[in-house]
């Protein structure tokens, strides 16, 4: 953990977020890690993700790298949250009976924070359980079941989103968008993957999967007639489109070495490995539609039917025609420009200055994103590129007290940045929130 927490360049430091919160569980032996990542559109948001892990310092780093994913989820649409993200971390041998007052704590360590965060489910979670939680948590909790006031499971609408994604990359690598007779594996047959291989199945495609558990495996290869691929090869299959839906990280060096599909376009969260891998895509000609688009749509469509008013009807409209929209932005802005889609999308201010107006935002939005980048690099001591922004706080709450970041000696990272450089980001922060709240009225694929 001080390895991870100490040195220049480290996971920690290069991250760029606000706030980091680790905090034990006494009663269970698990860790509940929150990432704050941006505040600067809105509250972080962001899923609660239950797993095991080898060791905390696995977790912080998957808390980190997730939040900063959320970070660009929301930004890239324009809606008015930030990044966020929370892990708890269980035990290999935790009973299902400490569970509900396991989330119960998590609640209340949601409520604590006030507002700055909000969650709904992810991997090893659910909206019953966002029930539990929501209890302690009050308000700030997404997705809760309908007989609890919530909009109930997300992973349809993102998987409307996949659909629409591996829609853009067929039109795109094969001149139509239509999916009848194209090879598609899908990895993952979970709460994304199963509707992805339905929707895919009914459209006529060729499609097949990989899936690590036997009740589901059972239901899609003997209930629906869907080839079944095994987990280990299945990146290596021959197919048209691969399809990440399972967990993260899957694509790196030996793996996209193997690949034998023309596109890739999934939900899962941070599916290269590193930001190389976009490029070892790229020199291989395998098409990329960023995760953090193609699997938006449970994060925008729950967000706008909870909080911004949405019906069911416009949410899955919203969905489908921003995937669409913004992917065949990104790949003809990458290709003009001649780079792979991952480094187009992850250049600083690059999601904020130029996709979403080029995807349709309108004006405002358009000018508030410009005007922070001009304070950027006109400003004295106005960070250039978001991973060099000081971190706001780090927390270890296991004696509430700040956690010692740097040298052994310790060397406290302050609430706040000093001088100019937080001033300025406070003012973009409130230009771009006000552009996100009045954009509608001027972006015409937002007016009703």
């Amino acid at each position: 953990m001080i390895d991870l927490l100490s040195g220049a360049g480290g996971p920690l430091q290069a991250w760029g977020g606000e706030r980091l919160l680790v905090r034990p569980d006494l009663e269970t032996g698990a860790w509940i890690v929150i990432a704050i990542h941006s505040t600067v559109l809105g509250p972080a948001t962001g899923g609660t993700r239950m797993k095991t892990y080898p060791h905390l310092e696995a977790v912080v780093r998957d808390a980190l790298r997730l939040s900063a994913g959320m970070t660009l989820k929301f930004a890239a649409p324009g809606l008015p949250f930030g990044g966020g993200k929370a892990v708890i971390a269980v035990p290999p041998d935790f009973p299902p009976t400490e569970r509900p007052g396991l989330l119960r704590r998590y609640g209340e360590v949601i409520r604590e924070l006030d507002g700055l965060f909000r969650t709904g489910p992810d991997v090893g979670t659910s909206p019953d359980d966002m029930d539990v939680i929501g209890a302690a948590a009050g308000p700030f909790v997404f997705c809760r079941t309908a007989e609890a006031g919530g909009a109930g499971d997300p992973g349809p609408y993102t998987a409307l989103g996949v659909l629409a994604a591996i829609g853009a990359v067929c039109e795109r690598v094969f001149g139509d968008a239509s999916v009848l007779g194209r090879r598609i594996v899908v990895q993952g047959a979970g709460d994304v993957g199963g509707p992805v291989i339905r929707g895919l199945a009914a459209a006529g495609a060729d499609v097949s999967f990989s899936e690590i558990s036997d009740s589901l495996t059972r239901d899609y290869r003997a209930g629906l007639g869907v080839p079944f691929v095994d987990p280990d090869i299945a990146l290596a299959a021959a197919c048209d489109v691969l399809v990440p839906c399972a967990l993260g990280g899957v694509l790196n060096s030996e793996s996209i070495a193997g690949l034998r599909c023309a596109a890739v376009a999934g939900s899962a969260n941070n599916q290269l490995a590193e930001d190389a891998d976009g490029d070892r895509l790229r020199r291989r000609g395998i098409l990329y539609a960023p995760d953090f688009v193609a699997g938006v749509g449970g994060a925008m469509a729950i967000s706008g039917i909870e909080a911004l008013g949405w019906t069911v009807e416009q949410a899955e409209t919203e969905v489908a025609a921003y995937v669409r929209r913004t992917l065949h932005r990104v790949f003809d802005m990458a290709e003009a420009e001649d780079v792979s889609t991952h480094a187009l999308t992850r250049r600083p201010g690059a999601w904020r200055r130029r996709i979403c107006a080029a995807e349709g935002g309108g004006g405002l939005l358009r000018l508030a994103g410009y005007v922070a980048e001009v304070m950027v690099h006109l400003v004295p001591g106005v960070e250039r590129d978001p991973a060099q922004r000081p971190l706001r706080r780090v927390e270890a709450l296991v004696d509430h007290d700040p956690l010692p970041v740097g040298s052994e000696a310790g060397q406290h990272v302050g609430e706040h940045a000093s001088g100019v450089g937080e001033l300025t980001r406070h003012v973009g922060g409130v230009l771009l929130g006000v552009a996100v709240v009045l954009d509608p009225l001027f972006a015409p694929h937002q007016r009703r």
